[in-house]
């Protein structure tokens, strides 16, 4: 597994190659979190939203999204 992280403008960016051999069989489904702030300022983000819930559930299989692969050419 190669791994690359970096900041720009502002913004942290990262990228990890994988093979395919640590991964289940297809298709692939996900959906990214972000958790921020603390007591009644803590906030819950995903990249796509989870329908009527009525609290944040991570295991929500229902708000994930087909993974759309860019292959790398790097071996």
């Amino acid at each position: 597994m190669r791994y690359k992280s970096y900041r720009e403008a502002g913004q942290w960016m990262g990228t990890v190659l994988v093979d395919n051999l640590h991964l289940p069989p297809e298709p692939w489904t996900f959906n990214a979190y972000r958790i921020h702030g603390v007591d009644a300022s803590r906030c819950y983000l995903s990249a796509f939203a989870q329908k009527n819930a009525p609290a944040p559930d991570f295991h929500e299989l229902s708000s994930f999204h087909p993974l759309q692969w860019q292959r790398s050419k790097q071996r």
